[in-house]
């Protein structure tokens, strides 16, 4: 059994057709199991898959490497990946690790 952190929490909702999985709290390596069971929900091969960050108050390696697995799955279906609302915090650690620079990454500041 994988232990609920108070710090993450995650939503799936409908916008227009396309499946956005909310994400608030930390993305760290506490919430990492639960992040990856989050994106594991979402099923099979998608064309985008958007992650709204808007409430994403801190990322680290753990929360990294979920995008980065995302990303991996994502480039071998053919799909793209959109980062919606990212805080100035996340997109510097984005372009830290240059996932930022993934031809299948877009940075969607806007919020919802």
């Amino acid at each position: 059994m994988i232990p609920v952190t108070s710090s993450f929490s995650s939503w799936l909702s409908d916008e227009d057709g396309e499946v956005v999985l909310g994400l608030a709290g930390d993305l760290d390596t506490e919430s990492e199991p639960e992040f990856e069971l989050a994106v594991e929900a979402l099923g099979g091969p998608r064309e985008r898959l958007v992650f709204d960050m808007s409430a994403v108050t801190f990322i680290d390696s753990g929360g990294l490497r979920v995008i980065a697995r995302t990303l991996t799955r994502l480039q071998q279906d053919g799909g793209s990946l959109v980062l919606r609302g990212p805080s100035p915090r996340v997109i510097r650690a984005l372009e830290i690790t240059r996932i930022n620079t993934v031809d299948i990454v877009q940075l969607d500041p806007a919020c919802g």
